[in-house]
């Protein structure tokens, strides 16, 4: 066996046109790991090792359970690879055409693909190469979608997809990916997953004579066949624009069947009138301390999320005085619940993620500063009425389908939340006006650098990617984050008219004050620009008079 950096290369588990796959050993830690090393015929292309290098780091950050963790990079004598955890199983061809195995049990697997494609295309990331082979299945059901973005970092030109490259694998790719399109979206992803989705429910690839997969097999139901068909549709635009809200079709669909029985009456423990009236589809999330669970109401079809603590009242005064003055950029609450047990929030179900969801690249500033201004927005009316949320945290934030932002979960309090969540707590002030305002410039710091701050002697680092943003949103992120007086900023609305300022749109009067200094300069450039043409005139004369 030989030795790659901190790597033992074990056995070949896949090998292609760009790369081979091999398990391996990591030495140091004694775990086995999967290491994808470039093709030795591509090293000599500098272009392409440098995008493997760039690439590498926006995939290694892409965090989520059904993707496949990329835990290292490197180089080594000139030959680039990855390192990935190693999953112990199969991959999704051992499932493909099964019929021994249920219909909800399939429908599960979609909808746990579906989930990683969605987190990906939020974070701007195409695979470009959904396939059999590239979704892997662990020995507990587990599925975990790899090999994100290979394909598109070996497709790109300096300023996009090549025109006239074609990447994938035949059979999977849309159709203009198969022409060599540069145009390539999610949607081109969103195309290889329905052909996975028809080959799980028929055991067979669609063809030109396409049938629908519940005359194939009639197990399969009648509303799945429409959404594999659009999936399928040959323009682009007609297919569903993202995983996103295909996600949320087949959840619909799978209608909470994949649950076990022990797992549904802990959820539904003390709500049985809400049950009555909603169907259980998914539990989003479950802890010692809570659960979060995705419902569909019986009469209009409309998703909701209902949130149940268990033995402690942290939120429920929040929560309820929410319900009473509800605000566009705060996520509305329905109803609020409660026993000697728990309480039970039942809010509106937001489908375009969290903002944890989004961060996987660097943001750009001008797409950064609206999400926190519509943040500060709802701190603003949330502070009016006396209500602090002390746990603001990117997970907090979400996103509906069209993109509006909600701040989410006042007050409650999480003694299971991951690890990264204290970074957003300032020392001393969990529950405070200036622990909210801390919350959120640690996220701006995150959002525009790609990083949290560093502090020395209680004062922000200056990061140098922060002296390339322009002043004012320096001048924002070191206030927001300020722990002393005068520099920090005193309350939200404060913090919410200098983000207009930076952002250039200002209230009436700060517009006019900004309209008339504008104005003055555009004068003087005008002055300027006459006397220079002046002086050139008169060099211009007195040339042809000494001429």
């Amino acid at each position: 066996m030989s030795l790659l950096g901190d790597y033992r290369i074990g056995e070949k588990i896949a090998e292609g046109g760009m790369a081979t796959v091999y398990k391996g050993v990591q030495v140091s830690l004694n775990r086995p790991v999967a290491i994808k090393i470039l093709a030795y015929s591509l090293t000599d292309n500098p272009e392409i090792v440098r995008r493997f290098a760039d690439e590498s780091l926006i995939i290694a950050r892409l965090r989520h359970p059904n993707i496949i963790h990329v835990i290292d990079r490197g180089i080594t004598n000139g030959l680039p690879y990855f390192v990935m955890d190693y999953v112990e199983g199969s991959d999704l061809a051992s499932l493909i055409g099964r019929r021994d195995a249920t219909i909800a049990h399939k429908l599960d697997v979609a909808v746990q693909i579906s989930k990683a494609l969605a987190y990906a295309h939020r974070n701007g990331v195409i695979h470009r190469d959904i396939k059999p082979g590239n979704i892997l299945l662990d020995q507990e059901g587990q599925v975990y979608v790899t090999d994100f973005g290979i394909a598109e970092l070996f497709g790109r030109g300096r300023n996009g997809v090549q025109a006239g490259l074609i990447l994938g694998t035949p059979g999977y790719m849309s159709p203009e990916q198969a022409a060599g399109s540069a145009d390539i979206t999610a949607a081109s992803d969103i195309y290889a997953f329905g052909v996975i989705l028809y080959e799980l429910f028929t055991g067979v690839q669609p063809s030109a004579g396409l049938r629908r997969p519940s005359e194939i097999d009639q197990r399969v139901p009648a509303e799945l066949d429409e959404v594999i068909l659009r999936c399928l549709n040959r323009d682009a635009r007609a297919r569903y624009a993202d995983a996103g809200e295909l996600k949320d079709r087949l959840r619909e669909i799978l209608g909470g069947a994949h649950l076990q029985a022990a797992q549904k009456e802990r959820v539904q423990q003390d709500s049985a009138a809400f049950t009555h009236k909603n169907v259980l589809l998914d539990v989003l999330r479950e802890s010692r301390s809570r659960s979060v669970c995705l419902y569909e109401n019986r009469a209009n079809n409309r998703l909701l999320v209902t949130k149940r603590v268990y033995g402690r009242k942290e939120g429920l005064a929040e929560a309820r005085l929410l319900a009473s003055h509800p605000h566009p950029h705060i996520v509305h609450i329905h109803g609020v619940s409660s026993n000697d047990r728990a309480f039970i929030i039942v809010m509106e179900y937001l489908a375009g993620g969290s903002l944890r969801d989004r961060m996987a690249r660097v943001m750009p500033w001008r797409k950064a500063l609206p999400i926190v201004r519509d943040v500060c927005a709802a701190l603003v009316h949330a502070h009016r009425h006396e209500v602090l949320h002390g746990n603001l945290r990117p997970a907090n934030i979400l996103f509906s389908s069209t993109n509006e932002v909600k701040v989410s979960d006042f007050g409650l309090v999480e003694p299971d939340a991951d690890q990264g969540a204290a970074r957003y707590q300032r020392t001393g002030h969990a529950r405070t006006r200036e622990g909210d305002l801390y919350a959120v410039g640690v996220m701006l710091h995150e959002l525009l650098l790609g990083s949290p701050p560093v502090f020395r002697e209680g004062l922000p680092v200056a990061d140098a990617g922060l002296k390339l943003l322009p002043a004012d949103v320096q001048r924002l992120v070191i206030r927001f984050l300020a722990t002393e007086r005068p520099a920090q900023f005193a309350e939200f609305e404060e913090a919410r008219r200098m983000l207009d300022r930076a952002l250039g749109d200002m209230p009436d009067g700060g517009r006019n004050q900004f309209a008339a200094q504008a104005c003055v300069r555009r004068r003087r450039l005008l002055w300027l620009a006459a006397g220079a043409i002046a002086l050139i005139a008169g060099g211009w004369f007195a040339y042809r008079l000494a001429g």
